[in-house]
């Protein structure tokens, strides 16, 4: 339970922090995707150790994602900080940044 209430709480952080306005994700498609790729685990290891994370994120797509964000004036230094990979808050941002920009379909 104490899981899922961090997780609530990362989303609601998470979908605050995104500028523009932009209608946030959808909370329920936010909680499935991180329940299937960690279980909603912050320290969870897939892919052979490749994958790390609340949203299994790769480290080079992470930054990848990250620089993108910042060039887009996307990314929120005064409340995300500098990215580091394996922020659990950071992941959710970038993972529902991620599906407003289109990727994983």
């Amino acid at each position: 339970m104490l899981r899922i209430i961090s997780i609530i709480l990362c989303l609601f952080f998470a979908s605050e922090v995104v500028a523009g306005g932009n209608k946030p994700v959808s909370t329920s498609l936010m909680l499935a995707i991180i329940e299937c790729e960690s279980g909603f685990r912050h320290d969870a290891v897939g892919d052979d150790g490749v994958s790390r994370g609340i949203a299994q994120f790769r480290e080079e797509t992470f930054y990848e994602f990250a620089t993108i964000a910042v060039k887009q004036k996307r990314w929120n230094f005064k409340k995300l900080g500098k990215p580091e990979w394996l922020n659990p808050i950071q992941q959710v941002y970038l993972l529902e940044w991620g599906i407003r920009n289109g990727y994983g379909r």
